[in-house]
């Protein structure tokens, strides 16, 4: 059932949204039809915004009108930026109007009912008929096809937000002909008529990034010289697709009050016709010229990456009383550059759909359930090695033994910093004896070598190493677990020197060892010399410079220590690197992970989103901090901000592990482009999310750290309902997209500290991991952030 939330119930209680008595402007049919607005969401108190401009009737948003234009007895309509208009006329010129959409409706029809017959054609018409009402426009029309079916769409447009016009659309099939299934299309058209995709540039969340650059050959969205590119939204983190022409306009559509389901279908389907499947895609046409375009239901192509190549199509039934709806939120903007449209678009679209944060969750009691595995899965090898194991199989099964790795994957210095926390915190000797035995090994292990090994193998006789390179992500998150591990005990009294000497000498190792232009090499061998083992294994790519985000953080916590300048000028070279290559001149991130190596992933916004942070932090220069704006949405985008349910696999695999079955997908979060499979790893953004609400004031970005803080446990079994050994297990590399629950059913400890340190860093900095219970004054939490700093006084 749809969510139509209304802001304003009493006033929607008082007053009747239906046609003005007095002048009604239409054209076509009868005054008498229903065009109640009703129950649909809004913001706004006021009709001003519903006008006629230059001979067109027309709803007026922020810098932009969208106006309905009349042909005879028919209507289309255009987007207009009005600021482009000079102040002696409002009448709408070729350049001020961007967007446009001459057939407004559309509907694909096929004869076949069965998976064997692929074949559809589409028929388009205008709008018949428009009416003014109190809060927007009623809008409808109807076409037939070739096979002697009609179908009616009455479209109720009204504006959602500023800048943001939305449309309620309903289809309904009017007569049942020859065909057997339908689709429905709602697209707007870039005015220019270019037909290049050159000419433009590109956003869909979790799938495309400004163009098809770095990304692998089956990705969805890698050629985007095609005649058009669909999504499933599922694939999403929000379903909605940005078109920038590079020099023009910019359009957006997003689905908001979203409603999917499967209705207990499982598994994917491929060109059937079944009412039950209800989600729609997103997307692009480009050569026979360049629209934006949502399809329900879905239409996936021309890659998929559930059947790979070829169309993934399925219909809605063409039958007496059918029919189906939606609502799409239509965001134009005139952003001259891509990262600040990107930024806006989503922003726009987030608010619009206004995600629900659960009250299911109490962050106190996730802290002390993400304890409780690392106490119960710690293992001693004789007095030399210390950890935990690879991954745990959610039943609690050790899967692939005991390996430790210093940061990335098994994050094991600041589990083990986490642990010194707790055990003072708590009384508890075990406990923090546990996390000094971690980084005491781990410090050791980094003084034998230029840099440190990184991953290890347990022997009572000692740690043996992989040979692994020294990744950077790698060192730096293991270097800063030392540092924070250091901090914890200097400030109660206690000195671990062996702590801190290899943390300096991995910090002065940057200093020393920075490029040029301000950037570090992806990967490293032990002697400090850069990793050109490409032939032993191509995920090393150790010359690439796009992981030089992970080092900034890391440079300013030593500077934050130190005071020493060497550590902060090091940190602010590498910052104006990540500025100008990745988001100037990229406006995207790369390469989060040492085994995804240049693609664009989730991670990798979420290291740019600390860097950028950590350079304003140090700075106050606002250049850094339009980049972590536009880090933090990159980051964010990957998110899944809806709900929906994941059914069981039919053939029964993974029942009992799946914590979906009833809803949950909300927080958890798509990992990479060419896949489509998720985790919860933004978990642990919403620390910094809540920074830059505490530094901008902007309400956005303080909802997207509550989300974080709260809806990314969903996926976890938070209230022992699923059966997981483990509370705070989520499972790893999950697969939601295709509604049939596919995960490797592991839990690995990344995934623990990727929930505790979050919540350690707001109670350092606020006195509370809950942001509901902070302060409300912004300038209280501004000087509660400014003494925190990086930590160095409250670790």
């Amino acid at each position: 059932m749809k969510k139509f939330i209304t802001l304003l119930m009493a006033l929607i209680l008082t007053l009747s949204f239906t046609a003005c008595n007095n002048e009604p402007e239409s054209s076509g049919g009868s005054n008498d039809k229903n065009v109640s607005f009703d129950g649909l969401l809004h913001k706004t108190e006021e009709s001003n915004f519903v006008t006629t401009e230059d001979g067109n009737q027309a709803l007026v948003s922020g810098e932009f009108r969208l106006e309905f234009v009349k042909s005879g007895n028919n209507y289309s309509y255009q987007i207009v930026d009005v600021s482009t208009l000079n102040s002696h006329s409002t009448s709408a010129t070729a350049k001020s109007v961007t967007f446009k959409s001459n057939n407004p409706i559309t509907v694909r029809a096929r004869t076949g009912r069965d998976t064997t017959d692929k074949n559809e054609s589409e028929f388009s018409s205008s709008y018949s008929y428009l009416q003014k009402a109190d809060y927007g426009y009623y809008a409808e029309g109807e076409v037939s096809t070739d096979k002697g079916s009609a179908f009616s769409v009455v479209d109720r447009y009204y504006i959602q937000d500023e800048g943001v016009f939305n449309v309620y659309r309903e289809v309904k099939v009017l007569k049942v002909g020859n065909d057997a299934g339908y689709q429905s299309l709602y697209s707007v058209s870039a005015a220019s008529g270019s037909t290049s995709y050159k000419d433009f540039e590109y956003f869909i969340p979790s799938i495309l990034y400004k163009d098809s650059s770095d990304m692998t050959s089956l990705a969805i969205g890698k050629s985007l010289n095609v005649n058009s590119m669909m999504v499933k939204e599922t694939r999403t983190g929000l379903p909605m697709a940005m078109l920038k022409e590079k020099n023009g306009g910019t359009l957006s559509i997003a689905h908001t009050d979203i409603d999917i389901s499967v209705n207990g279908e499982t598994g994917d389907k491929y060109f059937v016709n079944n009412d039950k499947l209800q989600y729609g895609s997103i997307g692009y046409k480009i050569k026979k010229g360049a629209s934006v375009d949502f399809c329900y239901p879905c239409s996936e192509g021309p890659t998929t990456y559930d059947a790979s190549s070829g169309w993934s199509k399925i219909y809605h039934e063409v039958k007496e009383g059918g029919g189906h709806s939606y609502t799409l939120s239509i965001i134009p903007d005139n952003k001259e550059s891509f990262t600040d449209a990107m930024a806006y678009a989503y922003q726009k679209a987030y608010m619009a759909e206004n995600p629900e944060i659960t009250d299911k969750v109490d962050i106190d009691e996730i802290y002390e359930d993400n304890i409780v595995p690392l106490k119960g899965e710690y293992k001693a090898y004789g007095t030399e090695s210390f950890g935990w194991p690879w991954s745990v199989h959610l039943n609690g099964n050790i899967t692939e033994g005991y390996s430790f790795q210093m940061g990335f994957v098994g994050m094991h210095t600041e589990l083990g910093y986490q642990l010194v926390s707790y055990g003072k915190m708590k009384n508890d000797s075990e406990a923090y004896q546990m996390g000094v035995n971690v980084l005491d090994m781990w410090a050791d292990f980094a003084l034998e070598t230029t840099l440190p090994r990184v991953w290890i193998n347990p022997s009572a006789t000692g740690p043996k190493d992989w040979g692994y390179p020294s990744f950077l992500r790698c060192f730096t998150d293991g270097m800063e677990g030392l540092l924070n591990g250091y901090l914890n005990e200097k400030n109660d009294g206690t000195v671990h020197q062996n702590w801190i000497n290899a943390v300096l000498k991995t910090a002065d190792f940057l200093v020393n060892n920075q490029n040029e232009d301000g950037s570090y090499y992806r990967a490293y061998e032990y002697d400090g010399s850069v990793c050109v083992r490409e032939n032993e294994n191509k995920q090393y790519q150790g010359e690439s410079k796009y992981n030089t985000t992970c080092a900034v953080r890391f440079l300013a916590k030593v500077y934050d220590f130190t005071n020493e300048a060497k550590y902060k000028n090091a940190a602010l070279r590498a910052a104006d690197y990540c500025y100008d290559v990745l988001y100037v001149q990229k406006g995207k991130y790369v390469g989060g992970t040492p085994d995804n190596p240049n693609v664009v992933d989730k991670e990798a916004s979420s290291i740019a989103l600390y860097a950028f942070n950590a350079a304003y932090q140090l700075t106050k220069e606002e250049k850094y901090l339009n980049a972590a704006k536009h880090a933090a949405v990159s980051a964010l985008s990957w998110v899944y901000v809806y709900d929906f349910a994941i059914p069981n696999q039919p053939s029964g695999t993974d029942e009992g592990l799946n914590a979906f079955e009833t809803g949950g997908t909300i927080g958890f979060s798509i990992i990479a482009t060419g896949h489509s499979a998720a985790d919860n790893y933004s978990a642990i953004m919403y620390y910094e999310f809540f920074k830059l609400y505490v530094w901008t004031g902007d309400i956005f970005y303080r909802d997207a750290a509550l989300l974080l803080q709260q809806n990314t446990k969903l996926c976890c079994d938070y209230d022992g309902s699923v059966g997981y050994k483990y509370k705070c297990m989520a499972p790893e590399a999950t697969v939601c997209a295709d509604f049939a629950f596919k995960s490797v059913n592991v839990w690995l400890f990344w995934s623990d500290a990727a929930n505790i340190l979050p919540i350690a860093e707001m109670r350092s900095c606020f006195g509370n991991a809950d942001i509901n219970k902070l302060s409300s004054d912004l300038s209280v939490l501004r000087n509660e952030l400014n003494e925190y700093g990086f930590g160095s006084s409250k670790k």
